[in-house]
């Protein structure tokens, strides 16, 4: 019956693995769902440690050895096998990042760029919407109108600050616009210094300070269409949230859908460099215990001896 479940089991497993990757498409995500599938089983296999793995080196009044070196030892083999993967997942990275920048020059952390497609007709600019009220110290009723650039004299890195505003105010209807809170934050946010309309796949929102802070300020954005003078002809849902440390940050609007894409690590980054963090300092560990252990081992051993070679004696002497 164990035989039958084992099977089904493994059948499951496979199954699920190759789900994952047909969802993903990647190669990184297989690999990490293969390593966590041996390491489940790796530590259920030898999270119980046999009598015999182990010195005599302590004793509990049952007589029982007691030490944690040889499960350290396994779930340490395990971390190497992971921070394998995981150097290779940062070697990746940088790669990308390299190849992304041979000029190693990197995007503007001060920047929004800016995208949309399958806009409603008469569409001119997406303007990014967040929570913000009169209270906050950067309102303002009017901050900057979008302004259009020549087309192509805007580049990745710079901006230019003589554009020509568009024919909205005040009174626009996305000035005015202000619904759950959403309000345009390039008209009531003092934070954003320019909104440059290059017409070439370079819209920008130019900010006063960090794109990653300003998300975290104003975050889960909108994104407004707008019309010529302002009319808003719709708004997207709120913005997913995705990771991209080799672009600029970005909003990209495609229908009632938005996508956030912040110039950050993601979180299998930060994960892979706290799993060779904790592989460092457990193999640390198991150094320490390993020599500590050994150093009982031999004490043991030579405690033992004593004692045989005493209780020879004294067993002669009775003779």
């Amino acid at each position: 019956m164990n035989s039958v479940f084992n099977k089904i089991w493994a059948l499951v497993i496979i199954l699920a693995i190759a789900g994952i990757f047909y969802l993903t498409r990647s190669v990184f995500v297989l690999i990490l769902a293969v390593a966590g599938l041996i390491f489940f089983r790796y530590v259920k296999l030898f999270s119980n440690t046999s009598e015999k793995d182990i010195p005599p080196s302590k004793e509990k009044k049952s007589g029982r050895s007691v030490s944690v070196v040889p499960l350290l030892k396994k779930i340490w083999v395990l971390m190497i096998f992971l921070s394998i993967v995981c150097i290779a997942y940062l070697f990746n990275s940088f790669v990308t990042a390299m190849h992304s920048n041979p000029d190693g020059r990197f995007p503007s952390k001060f920047d929004i760029k800016i995208g949309y497609r399958n806009a409603p007709e008469g569409t001119v600019y997406v303007d990014v919407l967040g929570k913000i009220d009169s209270s906050d110290e950067t309102y303002t009723d009017f901050n900057v109108a979008p302004q259009e650039i020549e087309n192509g004299n805007s580049t990745k890195y710079d901006y230019l600050t003589d554009g020509e505003p568009l024919d909205i105010d005040e009174n626009s209807e996305i000035a005015r616009y202000n619904e759950d809170g959403y309000m345009s934050l390039s008209i009531h946010s003092t934070d954003v210094r320019l909104y440059d309309l290059d017409g070439d796949g370079c819209d920008r929102l130019i900010l006063n300070w960090n794109g990653s802070d300003f998300y975290k300020k104003y975050g889960k954005y909108k994104l407004a269409y707008v019309g010529e003078h302002g009319e808003v002809l719709g708004v997207t849902k709120k913005a997913s949230h995705s990771y991209d440390p080799n672009e600029s940050n970005s909003v990209f609007a495609d229908g009632d859908k938005a996508t956030y894409s912040e110039e950050a690590e993601s979180p299998a980054f930060y994960a892979a460099v706290t799993t060779i963090v904790l592989t460092i300092l457990l193999t640390v560990i198991v150094i320490i215990a390993s020599t500590v252990e050994k150093i009982s081992w031999d004490s043991w051993v030579r405690e033992q001896t004593r004692k045989d070679r005493d209780n020879n004696g004294e067993s002669g002497r009775n003779l």
